[in-house]
């Protein structure tokens, strides 16, 4: 039944995006240039990371920016700006939270309508541009730039359309893209990395692709900044789209791993979660509970945790093209 679900859904896909196309239905600009950092297929491809070396370029510069999100999975009926602190007020989805603790100073708002999440961000803050997280498929926001990410590390099968796959709309849709980024390179395995770049060539129309790795820069209790070395012990605890990749960056850290506790992803972690990862991290001998920037913004709410909680703060390494990408923003938004 998988195959003929995802006919029909290709094909409701098919008939939305024409009805865009066509001008049947509007996409509305803001007053202020909008980039686009999505994907095709659904859970986790690395789009975070993406957004988050964005905006440290961004302060880097000097040019102010503000950032709008689904904020999947959050508590929250009206357009709502993200607290930095996310033990305060209603929970807005993990990465709208982990963007706004890490960047206080950054207006972060979340509403299912990008739109209306826009306006009232540039109604309450002077930013020079925004970027849209998850928002390929919310054509109603019109972008000036469209990013589309892909996880160098998934099967190629997650290139088949929902239901069957996890593709949000065909391969074709790339056509909306400005630039395609492949994420993870460094984890793929280079049979699967040379299939990735075959499949997404016809749809670079001249540009190249631009690729990066992941690299682990810290590993830091966000408790008191402590550090910790590599060769500790630690357990691992993710609630992500791709653990496994979460898992394989830490031990190429140098970090002994004991265990992995794997949740779904965006798992909303509970009191008993927490007593039985106490445990195994007492049965297992560890300090040290490792998780993801993502994770660690829910898991920091129980204070029982406290110093042993540790948070795994991701890098990238860019290929050359990401001077092309990040000039073509330059160009947009100075």
């Amino acid at each position: 039944m998988l195959t003929p679900l995802s006919w029909i859904y290709t094909a409701g896909m098919k008939v939305r995006n024409w009805g865009f196309e066509q001008g049947l239905v509007r996409s509305e600009r803001l007053s202020v240039p909008v980039v686009s950092v999505g994907n095709l297929t659904a859970g986790g491809t690395g789009k975070t990371p993406i957004v988050s070396d964005l905006v440290d370029w961004s302060i880097g510069q000097d040019i102010s920016v503000g950032v709008v999100s689904r904020g999947y999975k959050g508590q929250f009926t009206e357009v709502t700006r993200v607290p930095s602190d996310p033990k305060k007020n209603v929970y807005c989805g993990d990465e709208p939270t982990m963007l706004a603790r890490r960047y206080p100073d950054v207006p972060v708002y979340v509403h299912p309508d990008r739109v209306s999440a826009g306006k009232t961000l540039l109604e309450e803050n002077q930013v020079r541009w925004i970027l849209a997280d998850d928002a390929f498929q919310h054509r109603r926001l019109r972008r000036d730039l469209n990013l589309v990410v892909f996880d160098a590390t998934a099967p190629l099968w997650h290139l088949r359309p929902l239901p069957a796959g996890r593709a949000r709309e065909p391969l074709s849709g790339l056509g909306r893209a400005d630039f395609i980024i492949l994420t993870k390179t460094n984890l793929a395995d280079e049979g699967l990395l040379d299939q990735w770049r075959t499949v997404l060539d016809p749809y670079l129309r001249g540009r190249e692709l631009v690729e990066c790795e992941y690299r682990l820069s810290d590993l830091v209790c966000p408790m008191d900044s402590t550090k910790i070395q590599s060769g500790a012990r630690v357990w691992l605890v993710s609630g992500i789209g791709n653990p496994r990749a979460f898992e394989e960056l830490v031990r190429r850290a140098g970090v002994e791993v004991a265990g992995h506790t794997v949740f779904q992803d965006h798992h909303a972690y509970t009191p008993k979660d927490v007593i039985d990862l106490r445990s195994s991290l007492r049965q297992s001998g560890t300090t040290y509970l490792v998780s993801t920037s993502k994770d660690v913004t829910k898991l920091q709410t129980f204070e029982e945790l406290g110093p042993m909680l540790v948070e795994a703060r991701l890098g990238l390494k860019w290929n050359t093209q990401r001077e092309s990408l990040i000039n073509e923003i330059d160009r947009l938004v100075r």
